[in-house]
């Protein structure tokens, strides 16, 4: 993919989602999802992708690796047990009056099958995303703080969190063939010779991730990322979503490259067409299509 008119803009995170461009995710939905699919969430817009707490922590482990040591300005913790602060006084007013098998006291564990403390907990979500931040549990934290203690701890991953290069980059560019605008964002910016993307698993053998890893694309999402920001090498750090949080470092090789980008080429003059004749059906749409499949 030929890129060019390559710039960083100074924009947030939500800007660079909501930018009409193409993206990684963009081109592995047209793939995985079809072009009606495509169509709907990246260009009519009309379909959401559901959040997940995967999601959400996956962000909140970038927010910690940027900013270990002022992580509270950019990640609200929900408390388990009910505090003596303002939310807790306005659930009081709203339930103290109700019949309920809970108690409303401070230090009382948050039971989230009861409707007050539900709502205190939906209070200090909806003020963390008030304040632009992301949200973590009490217990979620405790793992945000082991999974970056072990990606400190593996020096093949803290010598790009030492090297002080920039973080969460928003990178555009236009890919010349079809003159589609296209964006990347990576999590860790040392262009033109590297940058770096953490990944949470749940694998526990570096075998295991690298099948995992080309069974989710991120051999695609490499080259796009490459291509788009102009960089000589991709590499992910994996750290465990459970104990022992155990950190690896993965490169992803000039083959795999190679072969994931003949395929995002192929990708992006597909999602070029349909704009072109504004048709986003799936191949072989409106033809009887064989019922056949060719087993390997």
């Amino acid at each position: 993919m030929n890129v060019t008119e390559r710039s960083v803009k100074d924009i947030t995170i939500d800007e660079y989602h909501a930018a009409v461009a193409i993206s990684s995710g963009g081109i592995r939905c047209f793939v995985k999802d079809g072009p009606p699919t495509y169509y709907e969430r990246y260009v009519a817009r009309t379909m959401v992708s559901p959040d997940s707490d995967a999601k959400r922590n996956g962000r909140a482990l970038h927010l910690f690796c940027q900013w270990p040591d002022t992580w509270d300005e950019h990640l609200a913790v929900v408390p388990s047990r009910l505090r003596d602060d303002d939310i807790l006084a306005q659930v009081r007013e709203e339930y103290g009056k109700k019949r309920s098998s809970v108690s409303l006291d401070p230090g009382t564990e948050i039971n989230l099958r009861s409707p007050a403390h539900r709502a205190y907990k939906e209070a200090y979500v909806a003020k963390a995303e008030a304040n632009g931040k992301e949200f973590v549990s009490e217990e979620e934290l405790g793992t945000l703080k082991r999974q970056f203690d072990s990606i400190w701890e593996n020096p093949a991953a803290r010598k790009y969190l030492e090297a002080g290069a920039k973080t969460e980059v928003p990178h555009f560019g236009v890919e010349q063939a079809t003159g589609m605008a296209v964006k990347a964002l990576c999590d860790i910016d040392m262009a033109p010779e590297v940058i770096v993307d953490f990944k949470t698993t749940r694998m526990s053998t570096s075998d295991m991730f690298v099948r995992d890893a080309i069974d989710k694309g991120y051999p695609f999402q490499a080259a796009w990322y490459l291509d788009v920001i102009g960089a000589a090498k991709f590499v992910i750090i994996s750290v465990r979503n459970a104990p022992p949080y155990e950190s690896m470092v993965y490169r992803v090789p000039e083959h795999r490259i190679d072969q994931a980008r003949r395929s995002n080429d192929s990708v992006l003059s597909q999602i070029a067409a349909c704009h072109a004749t504004d048709s986003w059906h799936s191949l072989g749409y409106g033809q009887e299509i064989d019922l056949e499949y060719e087993f390997v």
